[in-house]
């Protein structure tokens, strides 16, 4: 696994910093992906995939906060 992140993390349009495990996934780009893909899901009337979705950003800003309260 290790050689897998060193090799993505070579491409400079990432870079490393972006493959270190952290208290929830990405930065706020790939947050801002997922909700616009709840958004496209909604409105093409897919709404159990849009609130699975949805859940997703839920779950992660409940393990960031967490993981901040175990911290402080």
């Amino acid at each position: 696994m290790q050689e897998v992140a060193r090799a993505i993390g070579s491409d400079t349009r990432l870079g490393s910093k972006f493959l270190k495990a952290g208290p929830g996934f990405g930065g706020s780009c790939f947050q801002k992906d997922i909700l616009n893909l709840v958004y496209l899901c909604g409105h093409y009337g897919l709404q159990e995939v849009a609130a699975y979705w949805q859940q997703v950003v839920a779950l992660n800003s409940w393990q960031q906060q967490r993981i901040a309260g175990l911290a402080v």
